[in-house]
């Protein structure tokens, strides 16, 4: 039987998905779609976003690549799910799931991309040692987090 993430039960990130959707793109999002097309992303690749949110950087994917999504807020996701729904996205996808417990066979994917998620995790090596098991040998990880920002308002 396929055990399935229980969803993110904190109300701190159930209350705080409409201020960070009108706030963090302004600060968040040039510089992750500029890195997205850094990837290279080609054709068919199989790409997995850890903790997608609302989906911000989901427009900076090729549609040309598979997109998978995943997050532990089912509020945060269910935005996503808006942006896919209202965009027509067949080549995006996003699922309920815990960051250091990916539900994906080892070597599912070409690149594996979290942003400003690393930081907010409980146990950030365990996430990172199943970003790279789902990874496939020569794929590529991108990891983007805030700690060493000039801005001071992150």
């Amino acid at each position: 039987m396929k055990k399935v993430a229980a969803p993110h039960a904190s109300l701190f990130y159930r209350n705080l998905t409409p201020v960070y959707e009108a706030v963090w793109p302004l600060f968040a999002r040039q510089n992750i779609w500029n890195s997205i097309q850094t990837l290279g992303i080609a054709d068919g690749d199989r790409v997995l976003e850890v903790g997608v949110g609302t989906g911000l950087s989901l427009k900076a994917y090729p549609t040309t690549a598979i997109v998978t999504g995943v997050d532990l807020s089912e509020k945060m996701l269910s935005k996503a799910e808006e942006q896919i729904r209202d965009a027509a996205w067949s080549h995006v996808n996003v699922r309920t799931m815990n960051a250091e417990q990916l539900e994906f066979p080892d070597a599912s994917f070409d690149v594996v991309t979290s942003f400003h998620v690393v930081s907010v995790v409980s146990d950030p090596k365990r996430m990172m040692q199943e970003m790279v098991r789902v990874c496939r040998p020569g794929g590529q990880i991108l990891v983007i987090n805030h700690f060493r920002s000039q801005n001071p308002w992150i």
